[in-house]
């Protein structure tokens, strides 16, 4: 559930998980072009290497 998306899916005593925030960015871009009816959407998401701590940050020092 996204809020001011689709809020009226969530239902009372439903155990609520917050989505990624790319996918909350990408509901609110797309959902007012539902009613154009698009059949696909593609994104690119590029997150941080030291979201993966000191093993993502060793990778990305033994690439440069």
């Amino acid at each position: 559930v996204v809020a001011g998306v689709n809020t009226e899916a969530a239902h009372p005593g439903t155990l609520m998980v917050s989505p990624h925030p790319a996918v909350v960015l990408l509901a609110h871009l797309l959902h007012p072009l539902r009613e154009l009816a698009p059949t696909s959407a593609v994104a690119h998401v590029i997150q941080p290497a030291s979201l993966h701590d000191t093993a993502g940050l060793d990778e990305l020092f033994e690439q440069t």
